[in-house]
């Protein structure tokens, strides 16, 4: 049996097996995702590459119509997995995929609209000449965006069943056949690239996803989660809804703030530019991903725990987990430290990444991980209203103060990457102080909201 640090209770036990099955198969995709870049960046033009980041960036911004309803099922779904509740389960699942797929035909619909009216050549500044039709373009993305929407949902039941380690293979047997599709398929696509780097890096993880949703589903231990018409309950909707749309407004500003973020450095500055950050962010993401490794099964265990009213697991687990950011600043050190060797190496000497961006890129994603750390117990228990709150000034803000910092201040991306770490601290800060309240049952007000 795995250890692990956090205790030596089942839902530890469980743990332990989920970051063991994670790190393998994490290592193995993070290994593939720094692959694909430099193959992509060979078969594309730095620019060309830029501006798929931000075409997909775009597109990303339908999943805030999904209102919370993911995350919603996901708290909802693993308090009555806890409480052994399987025809409610089945309820929650059915009636979460009948409102997505219903959302999702929708937004396809307004999609082909937009899609066919916008000037995608002016938007995302391309050469007046592109001899390639990018409305197409949009459209077979915004598509497989769609079909993504519902058949994602697959990730949060094995979230909710504590089964994080299978969306971790989910994502990276899609990624390699992502990586074969390029590496094997840039030959034969010589013309329309942007529509061949469409199919090969959005098709893959969609048709991966139904595979694994057919067979948990078909299994004998959770055919009770397969979805049913006849088990469609509009009366869940309001429970899932009451938490989901909570959710929905931390999804609309982490969009806005994260997804825009390509986006605005186009705007503002230029494609070469969203190449950059985007290195950076892929190189010091690393560390995000060890640390997901570890908070990713723990949501919906706090959920768990929080239900059954299991407060020493859930003291013991944060201060583990608080030794393990520790752990996690060392290593960003010393990924700061190398980051122009491992540059040199990995982009080939195609690309020089300025040192400023590498340090502040490394402090915003290391805040990110400890702001992980909390807010999965945060979010874990549904006390997300303060979080809310914060979210929504810091959003309304982020555009001039970006443009402030890029432009004015001409700090340029570098400027970006500082106002979210700076807003991301801050959030780290009051949610340390949440956690704290909430553990000693001293939450009062909007505390414990």
């Amino acid at each position: 049996m795995v250890k692990f640090p956090i205790g030596t209770s089942d839902r530890s036990q469980n743990i332990a097996k989920n970051v063991a099955y994670i790190f393998v198969v994490k290592g193995i995709s993070i290994i593939i995702s720094f692959l694909i870049i430099p193959i992509t960046l060979d078969y594309v033009s730095k620019p060309i590459y830029g501006i798929w980041l931000t075409m997909f960036s775009i597109v990303s911004w339908l999943s805030l119509f999904d209102v919370g309803l993911g995350n919603g099922l996901r708290n909802e779904l693993s308090r009555v997995v806890a409480q052994n509740d399987k025809d409610a389960a089945g309820e929650y699942v059915s009636t979460t995929y009948f409102a997505m797929t219903a959302i999702s035909v929708v937004l396809f619909l307004i999609s082909l609209i937009l899609c066919n009216s916008l000037d995608w050549i002016k938007i995302l500044k391309l050469p007046k000449d592109y001899a390639y039709d990018m409305s197409r373009t949009m459209m077979i993305l915004s598509f497989f965006f769609c079909l993504r929407f519902v058949v994602q949902l697959i990730s949060i039941i094995y979230y909710s069943i504590q089964k994080s380690f299978m969306v971790e293979l989910i994502g990276m047997v899609g990624n390699f056949i992502s990586l074969l599709l390029v590496f094997l398929g840039r030959g034969y696509f010589p013309d329309d690239r942007l529509l061949f780097l469409v199919y090969a890096l959005c098709l893959p993880p969609i048709v991966v996803m139904t595979v694994f949703s057919i067979v948990l589903y078909n299994s004998k231990s959770y055919v009770y989660l397969r979805p049913k018409y006849s088990s469609v309950r509009i009366s869940k909707m309001s429970s899932l809804m009451n938490l989901g749309f909570k959710f929905f407004v931390l999804q609309i500003c982490g969009l806005l703030t994260y997804s825009m973020t390509n986006f605005l450095i186009l705007q503002f500055l230029n494609a070469d530019d969203v190449t950059y950050y985007n290195i950076a962010y892929k190189y010091f993401s690393a560390l995000l991903i060890l640390n997901n490794m570890f908070c990713a099964p723990l949501w919906s265990a706090f959920t768990e725990a929080y239900t059954l009213k299991d407060f020493p697991w859930i003291r013991s687990s944060m201060r583990k987990l608080n030794k393990l950011f520790l752990a996690i600043c060392g290593i960003g050190l010393l990924m700061l430290v190398f980051s122009p060797i491992f540059y040199r190496i990995w982009l080939q000497n195609q690309l020089t990444i300025p040192f400023s961006l590498s340090l502040v890129t490394m402090l915003f994603i290391l805040v990110c991980c400890y702001n992980g750390i909390v807010v999965a117990f945060i979010n874990g228990v549904g006390k997300i209203r303060l979080q809310t709150y914060i979210t929504i000034i810091t959003t309304i803000i982020y555009i001039p103060a970006c443009r402030f910092l890029a432009i004015e201040m001409e700090f340029g991306v570098t400027g970006f990457v500082g106002y979210m770490f700076a807003v991301n601290l801050f959030s780290s800060l009051v949610a340390v102080v949440q956690s704290e309240k909430i553990i000693k049952n001293r939450a009062y007000g909007i505390w414990n909201r």
